[in-house]
């Protein structure tokens, strides 16, 4: 597969792949290092990822560990994350702070679960307005 950079200085292969839904859903989030809370609730959610509502101190890179409950499978799923960018809610559109996580692994059959019951919800808006 050929990769071309964007405007950004992104490649195709750093682009998002599964569509982000919104979601407001309870969850339990730690960072695994002091076990410490690090957010109760997801604001969006895809079958690689959540942003999760926070002011806690987390570095890009902490590992953490995040379990929901989605209501359309009932069922609780628990995932490995790594946090890959940290909100402060200073930009305009960026609604608070929060804490983006991509998801380490997650079993074939849960995440195929996770995406069914995904695919029923509304998809997530564009937090900020593209640059041209």
């Amino acid at each position: 597969m050929q990769h071309s950079a964007s405007s950004h200085g992104s490649t195709e292969s750093n682009r998002r792949v599964a569509a982000r839904r919104t979601v407001r859903m309870p969850c339990e989030a730690v960072r695994e290092r002091d076990f410490s809370m690090v957010s109760n609730v997801v604001l969006d959610l895809s079958s690689t990822g959540a942003l999760l509502r926070s002011s806690a101190k987390v570095l890009t890179g902490d590992a953490m560990i995040l379990s929901f409950f989605e209501p359309e499978t009932s069922r609780w799923f628990d995932v490995e994350a790594t946090v890959a960018r940290v909100v402060h809610g200073r930009r305009l559109g960026d609604g608070g702070r929060a804490v983006g996580v991509h998801f380490n692994a997650m079993p074939a059959q849960e995440k195929r679960a996770l995406e069914k019951a995904l695919s029923k919800r509304v998809p997530a808006l564009p937090r900020r307005r593209k640059v041209s």
